[in-house]
């Protein structure tokens, strides 16, 4: 079973040695220590879940920019890579966008992801996002530019696409 909860300093560890493990795939592709990420989370306002799958933590959702007036979120996730590529990223996206419209009645959730990160791209587009925006040359990871794609889903479209 899957359940979720709210990020908290103690579970800071897990939470960064996922972080630090795909930085090359995230927006911001910065290196931080426990210090930073402690002083980090006491002054962000964003909401973070760890993903418990059978009373053990694989890994961590992120929201953002939560719009009450257009009940919508900006949603991403990220596991730890000893349970990568074995559904569970499909299962807790599938809860986790139920969890939110059920309890704050979100039903548009919004994504950035970036070129060069391909697997979960595809993902996404299996759970049913759109692309919506193409930012090109956003970002250099390596030696090449990315382009940063902007994904979106209505809550209606996912339901609809998940009881075929």
């Amino acid at each position: 079973m899957i359940y979720f909860r709210k990020l908290t300093l103690d579970d800071l560890p897990f939470f960064l040695e996922i972080r630090n493990e795909c930085k090359e795939l995230l927006h911001n592709n910065s290196f931080f220590s426990l210090k930073e990420s402690k002083d980090w989370f006491l002054k962000q306002s964003s909401e973070y879940f760890i993903i418990d799958y059978f009373g053990e933590d694989v890994g961590y959702f992120r929201t953002s920019n939560f719009r009450p007036d257009e009940n919508s979120i900006y949603i991403g996730a990220d596991l730890h890579k000893k349970f990568r590529g074995e559904g569970i990223s499909i299962k807790s996206y599938y809860r986790f966008i139920n969890f939110l419209n059920n309890e704050k009645g979100i039903e548009t959730f919004i994504l950035e992801v970036l070129s060069n990160n391909l697997v979960a791209i595809q993902f996404y587009l299996k759970l049913g996002f759109q692309v919506i925006n193409r930012q090109k040359k956003y970002t250099i990871r390596g030696n090449e530019y990315v382009d940063n794609f902007i994904m979106k889903l209505e809550y209606v479209d996912f339901i609809e696409n998940h009881n075929k």
